[in-house]
């Protein structure tokens, strides 16, 4: 394992509980330090606003805003998080 990756931040955006409990854990068996959870673009863009992640997991379809609207958010600009934050 990298110890670099513990200083990396990911969040993981799905309204799947078990799904993001899968991702998290495989993250941390990466070695990966800081996870962050959100249920859908919109709780999810509330999370980023004023705080840091290096890359986020997201699924396509999720209610209130799904995967495809969350990306053009951010790429938009529009937002406080940064438009070319990697997106898986």
């Amino acid at each position: 394992m990298d110890p670099q990756l513990r200083n990396f931040s990911v969040m993981i955006v799905d309204d799947d509980r078990l799904v993001q409990k899968l991702v998290a854990d495989v993250l941390k068996n990466l070695g990966f330090g800081k996870t962050q959870r959100a249920d859908d673009g919109v709780s999810a863009l509330k999370m980023l606003d004023g705080n840091q992640v290096d890359f986020i997991f997201c699924d396509w379809r999720m209610p209130q805003m799904n995967g495809l609207d969350f990306i053009k958010q951010i790429r938009s600009g529009k937002t406080r998080v940064n438009p070319f934050i990697p997106i898986i």
